[in-house]
This record gives structure tokens, C-alpha cells and sequence, in this order.
């Protein structure tokens, strides 16, 4: 699987966050799917840390298996080296989380409110 970066998404306390396209090797770029990519910096985590964060890891994805409403994580990866990452792949949601949507809202960068349907979309989740 080769991983093209084509943005930042977002950067925060424990990271950040690409828009990645993903394209089986050799095949061509018209054929790469979108994904979010999540690094952040394991350097100064411990042995016991990293097996805990290794674990979250693998408990997300099986909930987003189980649940529509999870984002999927496909795959996670340590990379190696002297200031190793924790990489995660995850399910891109392209309209965002639902508090930058809101907060969008009350900024009036946005229509007022959520569309009918994804507004009982998330009420539903909640």
C-alpha cells in the first residue's frame, strides 16, 4: 500500500492528522482512496505507554467495526527510528467532526444550523 500525503487536517495536543490517498503499489493515483493518517510522537513514551496506546489502537478498531458510528481504524504502525510515531489510518469523514460543524454554525461560516437529515443523523448517535 503506498500512501500519498495531500494535506494537514489538523494538529492538536497529541498530534497530527493528514488527508492521505492510499493506492495498492504500481496501481495508478485515479485509483487511491482517502484516508485520514494520525501521527503522534511516541519518542518520549515508555515500553508499558506504548503497549497501552498499541491497545487503544486495536480497541478502535474493533469499535468501528461494531459500531457505524465510530470512525474506522483500517491500520496502525509504530515507524521506526530514532523519534518513532504512532501512525494510525483511519475512515475520513470530508464534512468534519460534529463540534467544528457546530462551531462553524455560531461563527456564520456556515448556513445556521445542520441539514434536517444530519442533524437527526447525529441526535440519533447521541
Amino acid at each position: 500500500l503506498r500512501l500519498t500525503e495531500s494535506r494537514l487536517l489538523g494538529r492538536g495536543a497529541f498530534g497530527e492528522v493528514f488527508l492521505v490517498q492510499a493506492a495498492a503499489e504500481g496501481a495508478c493515483d485515479a485509483t487511491a482512496a482517502a484516508f485520514a493518517l494520525k501521527r503522534s510522537c511516541v519518542a518520549q513514551v515508555s515500553g508499558a505507554g506504548l503497549d497501552r496506546a498499541k491497545d487503544e489502537a486495536k480497541l478502535l478498531q474493533r469499535l468501528g467495526e461494531e459500531h457505524e458510528s465510530i470512525l474506522r481504524c483500517f491500520d496502525f504502525r509504530v515507524t521506526p527510528g530514532p523519534s518513532p510515531w504512532l501512525e494510525l489510518l483511519l475512515e475520513f469523514a470530508p464534512l468534519g467532526d460534529l463540534n467544528g460543524r457546530l462551531q462553524a454554525c455560531r461563527e456564520g461560516t456556515q448556513a445556521v444550523g445542520l441539514p434536517g437529515a444530519e442533524g437527526v443523523s447525529f441526535a440519533c448517535d447521541v
